[in-house]
């Protein structure tokens, strides 16, 4: 009879290992098509769950009319009805509302695809941003990224970064793929985009050369500055940031979140002025930012549109040939010392100023036609003023 009960229960029990399928799928970013390696998928009310590879694959035993429970970090979950086939395909996330750190590569604006393009390419998420941006300046945010070497000048504004070695003048620079550099020399006045740091969804660094499909000739690399109102969440802040030499800089942004019907819109204003660290350099400057964005539903269409700007004045400390500070000076005044800078009329004078407002205004529109095709177009257009004295 014990016999008999335990070959009733070996063939009760192989019965259920026989109805159980060896399921298998990829899953991907539902906006890039990027594998996530890592993500977890779980049978809902077990706790039978495996990770997916590093191509976004995984396989596991669930029986049919199971639920398997797809989650990764800055994702919104996704859940799966498994059924006779044994081939689950291509598993969409979304991007999360509430993205941690790290995770998520924001923005299809000729941003570079993890392991499917062939660019050494780093990605800066806007949490990222928010925790290292403090008083620094655009481009020193990306001085922890491989390659990356950014330093302030003589005075606000006046910052400079290479990429494996290349000057900015080597560098392609763009925002939300325009081109930003100087139509004459090819740089960037870093100062003109102030207020950027505040409403970036995602900075993107592509090193060397490789096969970027940009817009500007660029021997270092590119870096891509990506603003988009659909990817900002609802809610707004007024912040100030206090420093040395005298810095204060106030901030009042606002983004209305992605509506029922697919529409955002961001706003930023600030003001930051101070002292500067060098003698004579005092700045003043403001920003704006308001943005507009559209998406559809079926996330197969995106609009953006964005004005932004920041004038400003600020003195400077130049290293010309002809207009130096010998090594005896600065041994007598000290490092802050401002070949630039000295009294008249008995008031502090710096005969090298710069003044600069350059506005710009784009649009950009994307269409996503399958899982691998995209159709986007970019029109912009931007006028300035400004210039300097001494």
């Amino acid at each position: 009879m014990k016999k008999f009960t335990l070959f009733i229960a070996a063939l009760f029990l192989g019965g259920i290992m026989y109805a159980q399928n060896n399921v298998s799928g990829v899953v991907v970013d539902g906006e890039l098509g990027t594998s996530l390696p890592g993500a977890s998928i779980v049978v809902k009310g077990t706790n039978n769950g495996v990770s997916s590879d590093f191509n976004g694959q995984f396989s596991i035993d669930a029986m049919p009319g199971s639920t398997l429970v797809i989650t990764y970090i800055g994702y919104d979950t996704a859940e799966v009805t498994v059924g006779d086939s044994a081939e689950l395909g291509v598993i969409e996330l979304a991007p999360g509302a509430d993205v941690l750190s790290g995770v998520t590569v924001f923005g299809t604006i000729d941003l570079a695809k993890d392991r499917e393009t062939p660019v050494a390419a780093s990605t800066l998420t806007a949490n990222e941003i928010v925790e290292r941006v403090g008083n620094l300046e655009l481009p020193q945010l990306l001085n922890s990224t491989p390659g990356i070497y950014s330093t302030m000048q003589g005075a606000f504004g006046d910052a400079t970064v290479r990429l494996r070695g290349f000057r900015q003048e080597n560098i392609a620079v763009l925002i939300n793929g325009m081109p930003v550099n100087d139509m004459e020399w090819g740089g960037v006045y870093w100062s003109n985009w102030a207020g950027l740091s505040d409403v970036t969804s995602a900075m993107q660094v592509q090193r060397g050369l490789g096969s970027a499909k940009l817009p500007i000739p660029s021997v270092g690399g590119t870096i891509n500055v990506v603003t988009k109102s659909t990817e900002l969440t609802q809610g707004g802040k007024v912040a100030a940031t206090v420093g040395n030499d005298g810095y204060l800089k106030t901030v009042l942004t606002y983004n209305t979140g992605v509506s029922d019907s697919g529409h955002a819109f961001s706003a930023s204003f600030s003001r930051t002025a101070g002292d500067g660290y060098v003698d004579g350099t005092p700045f003043e400057g403001y920003a704006y930012f308001l943005g507009y964005g559209y998406r559809k539903p079926d996330g197969k269409h995106n609009l953006q549109f964005i004005v932004t700007g920041a004038p400003q004045v600020h003195g400077q400390r130049t290293t010309s040939y002809y207009n130096m500070a010998t090594l005896a000076d600065y041994q007598k005044y000290g490092i802050k010392y401002n070949y630039n800078y000295g009294l008249r009329n008995g008031e502090g004078f710096n005969m090298r100023n710069n003044y600069y407002h350059k506005p710009i205004a784009s649009l950009n529109w994307e269409h996503k036609i399958n899982s691998k095709t995209s159709l986007s177009a970019t029109a912009y257009a931007s006028v300035g003023r400004g210039g300097g004295s001494g």
